[in-house]
């Protein structure tokens, strides 16, 4: 299926899985994703790369405790195994 903000995504038979992480502040709302289309064979790196992100780039990894991080990578973890990339 083609999502019109992954790029990429609905262009073949491979399937795209997204993350999309945000912060909002009084005034302000900022978001970040990142995004992996791969073959099946090769989900690993989707989930590694999504997950790497969410640790070490996404802003809101910096503003939350690590406990919080914990859950969101458990929960993204489960999320990419129901989706067979892993």
């Amino acid at each position: 299926m083609n999502d019109p903000n992954i790029r990429g995504s609905g262009d073949g038979t491979d399937p795209a899985v997204a993350l999309y992480t945000a912060q909002a502040d009084p005034g302000l709302a900022n978001g970040q994703m990142i995004a992996c289309t791969l073959a099946p064979a090769a989900g690993s790196i989707c989930a590694a790369s999504l997950t790497f992100f969410l640790a070490t780039e996404a802003q809101v990894s910096t503003r939350i405790s690590a406990a919080n991080l914990t859950k969101m990578e458990k929960t993204l973890a489960a999320f990419l195994a129901e989706q067979d990339v892993s």
